[in-house]
């Protein structure tokens, strides 16, 4: 079915307008580049980041808007949409020693020493007592100073050991998918667990879910959160 009172050429130039043109480099520069570092992609083609983010923009914003799909074509995501935070005693108190151990873990305390040396951390408490207090919080801080990686785990730990876990669902929402992807691989590192224990993503494509909704951590793009509006409007199948 054709979409209806929508004129995506006009919207894809419009977001185009937003690309910054990259000045393409020396050849002996970018071999240069090349040999010193691998970066990692999910597109093979040659166009630029910014191109390749406006194109992934327009695409999930398509996705949005196509009425030929019904709001819940995923069954898992059905699945998840269809869970309202529901507070099991049981839960609760699973998670909480689940998560002492995890703390206690070898793997956690040596990552946690690289943790505590970016700046967010110095700010812990009062980030963690703000939340607590306030339904809407902005943070704002540099590049690299722990926003998107330590605040996330900041509220899991508070809320588990808290005894809130069964009610504990935070999503992060990141541009791209190669950054919603890498970001809960290295949170999910930090946590000295595999991708899909409680961190988990879900990209245009791609998704990798948590074991269980309850006491997790999910990385996803913008495109998806506007998806889950359209079946949850109120979004209660989260948390933070």
């Amino acid at each position: 079915m054709p979409l209806v009172g929508l004129n995506l050429p006009k919207i894809q130039s419009v977001i185009q307008e937003f690309v910054e043109p990259v000045p393409e480099l020396p050849k002996t520069s970018n071999e240069h580049i090349s040999s010193m570092c691998k970066l990692p992609t999910l597109s093979t083609s040659k166009q630029t980041p910014e191109e390749d983010e406006a194109e992934e923009l327009f695409g999930e914003i398509r996705d949005c808007f196509d009425v030929s799909v019904g709001p819940c074509s995923d069954p898992d995501q059905m699945l998840l949409t269809k869970e309202s935070l529901a507070r099991n005693p049981d839960i609760d108190h699973e998670l909480c020693l689940s998560m002492r151990n995890c703390m206690n873990s070898a793997a956690y305390m040596k990552i946690s020493k690289s943790r505590c040396e970016l700046p967010a951390y110095q700010f812990k408490e009062d980030i963690v007592s703000t939340i607590r207090d306030n339904q809407v919080v902005i943070i704002s801080g540099e590049t690299g100073c722990g926003k998107t990686t330590q605040v996330p785990q900041f509220v899991l730990e508070d809320q588990v050991l808290g005894g809130n876990g069964s009610v504990t669902r935070i999503i992060v929402t990141q541009p791209r998918r190669i950054s919603a992807v890498s970001v809960a691989e290295r949170v999910a590192t930090e946590r000295g667990q595999s991708i899909g224990s409680s961190v988990g993503y879900q990209v245009r494509l791609e998704r990798r879910y948590p074991q269980r909704p309850h006491g997790s951590i999910m990385f996803c793009t913008t495109g998806i959160i506007l998806q889950w509006f359209r079946s949850d409007p109120l979004l209660k199948v989260t948390k933070h």
